[in-house]
């Protein structure tokens, strides 16, 4: 059983990398997101240490506005089914574990 054609697990090492994908970088990474979305990938993307707060303090070094960042996020999340998950670096790990298993649960449950 393999889940690489179901679930896809993009993370961001805080909001300065974040800022720097939605501003800089935005044409590449909207096109990950986009093939995800055409081959039926559900993708969930984990911010370390950094919170939808800090993103309207505007607590990251990116000149992006806060209120960009966050129309980008919530955006992005209707357009491309993406589920955006804030956590301290200590529980990606753990986070990242349970996606999976919950996932391989689900595929098993529905007879996949």
């Amino acid at each position: 059983m393999t889940l690489e054609t179901d679930v896809a697990i993009e993370r961001k090492s805080g909001l300065d990398e974040l800022a720097g994908n939605l501003g800089q970088d935005r044409s590449r990474f909207e096109r990950e997101f986009l093939r995800a979305k055409a081959n039926g990938i559900k993708v969930f993307l984990i911010v370390e240490g950094g919170s939808y707060g800090d993103i309207y303090l505007h607590n990251y070094r990116s000149q992006l506005p806060p209120k960009a960042l966050m129309a980008s996020l919530m955006s992005w999340q209707v357009r491309f089914n993406i589920t955006i998950i804030f956590c301290e670096p200590e529980n990606t790990p753990r986070l990242i574990h349970q996606i999976l298993y919950y996932a391989a649960r689900e595929q098993l449950l529905n007879g996949r």
